[in-house]
């Protein structure tokens, strides 16, 4: 009977082939992690603070995020972390409930630290099925009251150091998925409330340090989604390019994802030698090794030519210089982590921890700003 009954039970979920249900079993309820707000009263950040960043997971649910999540959690005994940060992709199809559900199973080891989120393409399912922003919106509702399935992007304060959460999609491929390679958000749209509320929001020259996290690159040496991010950087708003936005703001860090690749770019304009630093951070390039699809992923070490690279390869580089600092190439590649601290002098360095077959290995520190 108790076999028969075990049968039964799991009969009642579809699986994708890298763990993920695809069926409906639970209702989508928010995450029960503590707000930034409840973690900042509990906490003094006078002498800094570190956060742990990562992202792309959703290609390891089979075990390999699991695996990065108990070695945070090892570390955060010890580190006291202020907080996690997801680059987005937190699941393969948000549309199906359950995939929620097993995030909070997934999760549950660093159940006491706030989760961002930058929201990615798959938890909305690429804004081709309603439900998933509904749901998505329900899973992350704890961070923010105003967040909803028509307004997934927010705003954290620490400090005198503001997090502006973006929510790409509806950027790159519209409302509902009916947009390719825009060059502007459509009049009226997600996108052009969005793109109202980030001018609005730099506007704001009261802080000291401005973190924007966004899931899609504008600037990436992975050639998979490449066409993505050439629209992204000549993607205007009031005849303002996204970039120049960014840099006109004073942005010091743009966090991203979606390449399943990590790289750390600085972006510099020329005239006024505004700069930023881009770190995306996704995890490992899916697909075998030696597959196409890992091939694509894949990123490149162009320190030496970056403007020649980008150049040659779509990016209009008038008036802007690029460097990398750090790419993560080859034999290489793992799945990762970073752990970013935040110094009392307004230094921020990240720090890569690579998740080997023998062990963690730790990059050298990159100064952020």
């Amino acid at each position: 009977m108790r076999v028969l009954i075990i049968l039964v039970a799991l009969s009642s979920y579809v699986f994708a082939g890298n763990g993920w249900e695809k069926t409906d079993v639970h209702p989508v309820v928010p995450l029960t992690h503590p707000t930034i707000e409840q973690k900042l009263e509990q906490t003094d950040i006078s002498d800094g603070y570190s956060f742990v960043a990562f992202g792309d997971q959703r290609a390891q649910a089979d075990g390999s995020w699991q695996a990065m999540i108990s070695e945070i959690a090892e570390l955060n005994k010890e580190a006291d972390y202020l907080f996690m940060l997801d680059s987005g992709d937190i699941n393969d199809q948000g549309r199906y409930s359950d995939q929620f559900h097993r995030l909070h199973e997934i999760l549950s080891p660093l159940n006491d630290l706030p989760y961002l989120v930058g929201v990615g393409n798959h938890e909305i399912s690429y804004n081709q099925h309603p439900v998933a922003r509904e749901n998505c919106a329900k899973f992350l509702s704890y961070l923010d009251p105003s967040l909803s399935a028509e307004k997934l992007y927010y705003k954290k304060v620490i400090g005198d150091v503001r997090y502006l959460f973006l929510d790409g999609t509806d950027l790159v491929v519209g409302d509902n998925c009916e947009l390719e390679y825009p060059d502007g958000p459509v009049p009226g749209s997600r996108g052009e409330k969005q793109m109202e509320w980030l001018v609005n929001e730099l506007a704001d020259e009261s802080y000291e340090i401005t973190f924007v996290m966004e899931h899609f690159p504008f600037l990436q040496t992975s050639s998979v989604h490449r066409d993505e991010a050439r629209t992204l950087w000549d993607y205007k708003y009031n005849g303002v390019t996204f970039p120049d936005i960014l840099l006109n703001a004073g942005v010091d860090v743009f966090m991203t994802g979606h390449t399943h690749t990590f790289e750390i770019l600085e972006l510099i304009r020329n005239g006024d030698k505004a700069s930023m630093s881009i770190i995306n951070i996704s995890g490992k390039p899916s697909g075998s090794p030696g597959s196409m699809r890992g091939m694509r992923r894949r990123g490149i070490d162009v320190r030496g030519q970056e403007d020649q690279w980008f150049s040659e390869r779509g990016w209009d580089m008038t008036g802007y210089s690029v460097k990398q600092h750090q790419v993560m190439t080859g034999p290489e590649e793992a799945n990762q982590f970073a752990v970013i601290t935040v110094m009392p002098d307004g230094s921020v360095i990240s720090w890569a921890h690579f998740m080997d077959p023998e062990g963690v290995r730790i990059s050298n520190a990159v100064i952020l700003r």
